[in-house]
């Protein structure tokens, strides 16, 4: 958690520390403060998880959480089915949106997504689970 907030050397970083994601003062300097604000891990299936996924790791904005649970809680994970196909759609016809509007910084901004997200959405990338909601909307 550390290290993927402040060291730019970091793999992780720029999903982290570059996106300005901080970790709380007291944990910083303190795991026995980082301890007693989140307690300790309650099984070997639990890893530390943001709530919200653009705040800091700080009191209130973390927990412990299985895999299933932080799959739910990404970015990524933000559109359904239907969010995918107007994603798409506004992707397809980006250089005929007037002011900028088509530019896959706004659309992900728009989306709540990242810009690497729009553009594997606008070449027809998706997960499983999404072509599953699209096929079951059809």
């Amino acid at each position: 958690m550390i290290k993927r907030c402040t060291s730019p050397a970091n793999a992780y970083y720029s999903d982290y520390g570059g996106r300005g994601i901080k970790v709380c003062e007291r944990w910083l300097w303190s795991y026995e403060a980082f301890i007693l604000d989140v307690g300790r891990k309650p099984t070997a299936k639990h890893s530390l998880d943001r709530i919200n996924n653009n705040g800091n790791y700080e009191p209130g904005n973390v927990r412990w959480a299985t895999t299933s649970e932080q799959l739910r809680n990404r970015r990524t994970t933000r559109l359904n089915a239907v969010g995918v196909v107007l994603l798409r759609e506004m992707y397809k016809r980006r250089n005929r949106m007037p002011y900028g509007g088509g530019r896959i910084g706004n659309i992900a901004h728009a989306f709540g997504v990242t810009e690497r997200y729009v553009a594997g959405i606008g070449r027809g990338e998706h997960s499983t689970n999404v072509v599953a909601e699209l096929q079951r909307l059809a």
